[in-house]
């Protein structure tokens, strides 16, 4: 049995491999790149760079880290449905804005293990 490199893809986005992180590194490094911080992205707050926040978390974890959406309801303290929300509208996001995929790829490249040990 070969290796397999566990792989997102994203129309004209780059192919990310998944790194292992923790959910609670995941989360740190999140509220660092939004500079918010855990509490706030665990909290109800609904103002956009914490629902951002929120949103590029639950993607990042769900499509490169395989997460389960409860393993990032609990983290969050959401429920599942919110969770599919939030993965809808990063996808809606990428399809039509331009930014809003580049900052994407400034998030993930930020996200990645070399970053982590110069932070």
């Amino acid at each position: 049995m070969t290796n397999q490199i566990n792989y997102f893809v994203l129309p004209g986005l780059h192919r990310v491999e998944k790194i292992g992180m923790s959910m609670e590194s995941m989360m740190a490094r999140t509220c660092q790149f939004f500079e918010v911080n855990i509490e706030q992205l665990q909290s109800k707050w609904r103002k956009r760079e914490v629902v951002e926040a929120r949103y590029f978390f639950y993607y990042y974890a769900k499509n490169i880290e395989s997460k389960t959406l409860v393993m990032l309801g609990n983290a969050t303290n959401r429920d599942h449905t919110t969770i599919i929300h939030g993965l809808r509208t990063m996808e809606n996001l990428f399809e039509t804005d331009r930014a809003y995929r580049e900052r994407w790829v400034r998030f993930v490249e930020f996200m990645k293990p070399e970053k982590l040990i110069a932070a």
